[in-house]
């Protein structure tokens, strides 16, 4: 089995097989994305669902990419793993700060 340069062509037994994106890289990034998004249209729920689903999906991915070489993705995984954690992150900073600047923990 041989590579060719970075678009993870796979060369076995003489033929050619493109690589293509895992379907879990693609369900991370579009759900960490509509997490990241869904704080501005459900409030608080919408980043918590679709972030967990985000990170969950980019975990299985970087793991289904890891143990076959006929998949690519890594780094759009890696993206929606950053993009879902902060969707998760974000809301809860942003949320203490309200409540600090209108006194509730005080």
């Amino acid at each position: 089995m041989k590579y060719k340069n970075k678009l993870r062509v796979v060369i076995v037994d003489g033929q050619q097989i493109n690589a293509k994106n895992s379907v879990w890289v693609i369900v991370s990034l579009v759900s960490s994305i509509f997490a990241f998004v869904s704080f501005f249209i459900f409030g608080i729920l919408g980043p918590v669902l679709f972030g967990i689903v985000g990170v969950v999906s980019g975990v299985v991915a970087l793991v289904k990419i890891k143990g076959n070489t006929n998949l690519k993705g890594k780094g759009v995984a890696i993206a929606g793993i950053i993009i879902g954690a902060l969707s998760l992150v974000v809301p809860l900073v942003f949320g203490f700060a309200i409540l600090a600047y209108f006194g509730v923990l005080s």
